[in-house]
């Protein structure tokens, strides 16, 4: 269990900023909110989980079943079938619409029904170049674009996508993505029903690096049809984020009306992303930091703890703030940071990873092979596994590399073969001491 609070100044300083004697219990302010604009939303929300983990296991088990004797290469995805239960999961987590949530749950099972569905994570929408061909919400349509992007760039000498992005002119300016982005950052979820949260989430996210990583920029102004990221572009996106940080925390977040008052929550993803893809280039670092050592103990997204235990998800995002905010923090902040920041290796080696070389498997994540991905990520950034990356602390940790060596032999043993344990295995052949020896070889 995570200690109750592990930096009383720091915590106290922050909330004398936000005017508060405690944080805001943000879980509750949202449920609340959803129960006063839908009386049966408790209900909704026992009965509609279970049949949503019933959807998610009988997509599993129909892959599994269409699959079987296939050689890898033969095998297929029900992309269709799994963006449709992604968009279920959304109006069950985010909203309090009954009947979206009954809708799309039906429309899920409904698509198991034809197999034959789009193999190409860059399939697209001919009447509007859209990602995603189960999904009908335009910010899950920026997060599939983000992917498939990133699939045609890598793609030989980088490919152009078929169709035009017009699904993007909402936001296929400056002007226009402001005007867009403005009314998301508030939800009224007693009027609407609606948390606001993963929609901007998902949009920033992945306009985020468009406009931040110049190779993906670069790509998208030579190659896409839809949507020129000009420096006006930049610079009108740029303002919308500083206007977007809070002042008092330094933090990106969902905000949220309650009787006429804006409660602004601090969202350690909504963050984390926001910070890595600008690379640091950020305002506010002092109260950012105090910030992000004072909701240690809350729940996420508004702290680091799932379920009171620490998560290496979380864990890795909070390591890299860090190391981008390193040069801007105070020496107060810096030694909580190193405290924090052995507390965190600790639990990833004595609580998360097993003798064998596994990561344990916790409900957080959605794969075994994204819970070696995150383990892998962390002990990464941490600088454990590739000294490279230390920038809190003179030690060294010799016992890192036979650990690399474990978890790789591990990882490979179990055969597992979605995106998180490539990932993983990737930092892995990168990092593991055997591989830097052959590199030296050749």
């Amino acid at each position: 269990m995570l200690p109750i609070i592990r930096h009383p100044k720091t915590t106290q300083r922050v909330l004398d900023r936000i005017g508060q004697s405690q944080f805001p219990d943000f879980k509750k302010i949202i449920a609340t909110g959803f129960q006063e604009y839908e009386p049966l939303y408790p209900r909704f929300q026992k009965i509609g989980t279970r049949k949503y983990n019933r959807l998610r296991n009988k997509i599993a088990r129909k892959e599994k079943t269409v699959n079987q004797g296939k050689p890898p290469k033969d095998q297929i995805n029900l992309y269709t079938s799994r963006h449709k239960r992604i968009e279920t999961k959304w109006y069950l987590n985010l909203t309090a619409d009954i009947k979206g949530f009954r809708n799309q749950w039906h429309a899920s099972i409904e698509s198991l029904k034809d197999i034959d569905q789009p193999q190409s994570i860059a399939w697209q929408n001919p009447e509007n170049g859209a990602f995603g061909s189960g999904y009908n919400m335009f910010h899950l349509q920026c997060d599939a674009m983000i992917d498939a992007i990133g699939y045609l760039y890598n793609d030989g000498d980088s490919t152009a996508p078929e169709y035009p992005l017009d699904f993007l002119e909402p936001i296929n300016t400056g002007e226009k993505i402001t005007e867009y982005l403005t009314p998301l950052i508030t939800s009224n979820l007693r009027k609407t029903g609606i948390n606001h949260r993963d929609q901007i989430g998902a949009i920033t996210g992945s306009m985020s690096q468009l406009v931040y990583k110049s190779y993906l920029r670069d790509y998208v102004n030579t190659y896409v049809d839809g949507l020129d990221i000009t420096d006006e572009y930049k610079g009108a996106y740029t303002k919308f984020l500083d206007d977007w940080q809070d002042p008092t925390t330094g933090f990106w977040g969902a905000w949220f009306e309650v009787d006429g008052k804006i409660l602004k929550s601090p969202d350690l993803s909504l963050t984390y992303h926001t910070v890595k893809y600008r690379k640091g280039k950020i305002n506010l670092w002092e109260e950012l930091i105090d910030t992000l050592l004072a909701i240690k103990t809350q729940p996420y997204p508004f702290g680091w703890s799932v379920q009171g235990h620490m998560n290496n998800h979380n864990s890795m995002d909070v390591v890299r703030i860090m190391k981008l905010g390193w040069e801007h923090m105070t020496e107060d902040q810096k030694e909580s940071s190193v405290k924090d920041i052995e507390e965190m290796l600790d639990w990833c080696l004595n609580d998360s990873l097993e003798p064998d070389g596994t990561f344990r498997y916790f409900s957080f994540y959605n794969s075994q092979g994204d819970a070696f991905y995150y383990g892998v990520a962390f002990l990464d950034a941490v600088g454990y596994i590739n000294p490279d990356n230390l920038f809190w602390t003179d030690k060294t940790f010799p016992e890192g590399k036979g650990l690399c060596l474990k978890i790789k032999k591990r990882l490979i043993e179990m055969g597992l073969d979605n995106s998180g344990a490539q990932n993983a295995l990737d930092i892995l052949n990168r990092d593991c001491p055997c591989n830097q020896e052959e590199k030296a070889k050749s």
